[in-house]
């Protein structure tokens, strides 16, 4: 896992790009955030846009259909 994170992160410092931690709620800014995860949910977006709102309604780990329903209130 710190191996991709590592190349995620050179891969976003050379597109322009950020790499949210959704679990964390946190910016992925280092490759050691991840070395301990077995897998882990990322949202790819241009460096310049803000932490989607959305993203901190859904609790971690919460199933599709509980996420959906909380997306929808």
């Amino acid at each position: 896992m710190a191996d991709n994170a590592a190349r995620l992160l050179d891969w976003c410092s050379h597109s322009s790009y950020k790499a949210p931690y959704l679990a964390a709620h946190l910016p992925l800014t280092h490759p050691r955030q991840l070395a301990n995860r077995g897998r882990c949910h990322l949202l790819l977006q241009p460096a310049g846009r803000p932490w989607p709102s959305w993203a901190m309604m859904v609790e971690n780990g919460a199933p599709v259909d509980k996420a959906k329903r909380r997306l929808a209130e």
